[in-house]
């Protein structure tokens, strides 16, 4: 008889009837890749007690019910178990997340003259690379805000300078030559929160510019990198 049958975990329970049943007790087996011998072992005392009180008696459907409960609370506890373990991996993959140094690097690009192209191309390096941060259009003003390991941002350097991202002004496909890397440190690891996934910007006025750093709390960055570049990306 199966009493127990689940994706995962699984059991199967064989009752065999015996001679002289019920005043002699039924044969019972347990058989479970995902339960250990010493619980198999342990529920089939357990249940040779429970048809010890009922010798003389039907006893089959009762074994049964009592089986898949005893099963059923087993396997409940195998799951709160792995839950917990899952939990503790993945607070523990936070903290680590969180305590190795994330680097903060601000880009300017000179122009896009084949701006979709070349935003596909950053969407899709950010993404392979794990990489936060934004990507802020303000009039002539472009800037790539990453944040990530250091590895991953020389990464994605060398992706941006060797690839043909762009196109020249004969509409030929082009490398960028023409980026200024405004800074590139050390930051906390709740701005790197903050900064959460990567997202793009069309502003009007430096005025928002100063307000999206300021909320990412960046207000540092934004005054010693940002208001100091040439007056003719001021409004």
């Amino acid at each position: 008889m199966n009493a127990v049958k689940r994706d995962t975990p699984s059991a199967t329970v064989n009752i065999q009837l015996v001679p002289g049943y019920p005043l002699k007790l039924p044969e019972l087996s347990i058989i479970s890749q995902d339960i250990n011998k010493e619980c198999i072992t342990s529920l089939k005392m357990e249940a040779a007690q429970f048809c010890t009180d009922l010798i003389g008696q039907p006893m089959l459907v009762s074994l049964a019910i009592f089986l898949r409960d005893k099963i059923e609370c087993l396997f409940k506890e195998m799951f709160e178990k792995i839950k917990c373990e899952q939990e503790s991996s993945s607070q523990m993959k936070t903290t680590q997340t969180l305590c190795s140094e994330k680097i903060l690097c601000l880009i300017r690009i000179d122009h896009m003259r084949s701006k979709s192209k070349y935003c596909k191309f950053i969407d899709r390096w950010v993404t392979d690379l794990a990489l936060h941060g934004c990507l802020i259009f303000c009039n002539k003003l472009i800037l790539i805000l990453l944040i990530g390991e250091k590895e991953q941002i020389s990464g994605f350097m060398v992706r941006l300078k060797t690839t043909n991202v762009d196109v020249d002004s004969t509409g030929h496909p082009c490398k960028e030559r023409m980026l200024t890397v405004l800074c590139e440190e050390s930051i906390e690891a709740q701005i790197y929160l903050r900064l959460e996934g990567f997202s793009h910007y069309n502003l009007e006025k430096y005025a928002d510019i100063k307000e999206l750093f300021s909320h990412a709390g960046l207000v540092g960055i934004y005054d010693n990198y940002i208001v100091t570049l040439h007056k003719q990306w001021y409004q």
